[in-house]
């Protein structure tokens, strides 16, 4: 099992609420190999801030895609 998350803290939680154990826990950045990068939460913001996190998004998920993809082969 794998649980993404956009941001360390989130990640943080998520390792804390399964005591450590499975599932592997990772941000989206850390499992598309930029570790420092988290996602930015665009809730509240206009519409150009949602459109920067999809953008973000998209690039990770790219990213993820081809982990897995890898890790498949």
């Amino acid at each position: 099992d794998l649980v993404l998350t956009m941001t360390k803290s989130r990640r943080a939680d998520a390792v804390r609420r399964t005591g450590g154990r499975p599932p592997e826990v990772s941000t989206l950045g850390q499992f598309a190999g930029t570790d420092a990068e988290e996602v930015t939460d665009p809730f509240g913001g206009g519409p150009d801030v949602y459109e920067e996190c999809a953008a973000q998004l998209e690039r990770l998920v790219q990213g993820i895609a081809k982990r897995l993809w890898r890790d498949e082969t």
